[in-house]
C-alpha cells in the first residue's frame, strides 16, 4: 500500500514550497527596516566637510555620533552567550 501517490506527493511538495516562499517573503520585508536605519548611521558618519583645517575636522569629530557603531557586535555577543549556557 503505498502512502501518498505521486499526484499527492507533488501537492504536498508545492504546498511546502509555497509556505517556505511565503515565510522567506515576510522574512524580506521586515529586514529592510534595520538597514534604513544602517545606512542613514553610515550616511551621517560619511557626510564631512571638505576642508583640512582643524576647526573643520573637530567639527566632524563632534558631529559623528559612534554610540552605537558596535551595537550589533553585543547583540551577536549576547545571542552566543545565551546559547551556551
Amino acid at each position: 500500500m503505498k502512502l501518498l501517490t505521486g499526484k499527492n506527493f507533488l501537492l504536498v511538495l508545492a504546498a511546502l514550497l509555497v509556505v517556505a516562499l511565503g515565510f522567506m517573503a515576510v522574512k524580506t520585508i521586515t529586514k529592510p527596516k534595520t538597514e534604513n536605519f544602517d545606512q542613514m548611521e553610515l550616511q551621517e558618519i560619511q557626510t564631512q566637510s571638505n576642508s583640512d583645517s582643524l576647526e573643520s575636522i573637530d567639527a566632524d569629530l563632534k558631529n559623528t555620533d559612534l554610540d552605537n557603531t558596535d551595537k550589533e557586535l553585543q547583540d551577536i555577543q549576547r545571542e552566543l552567550d545565551s546559547g551556551q549556557q
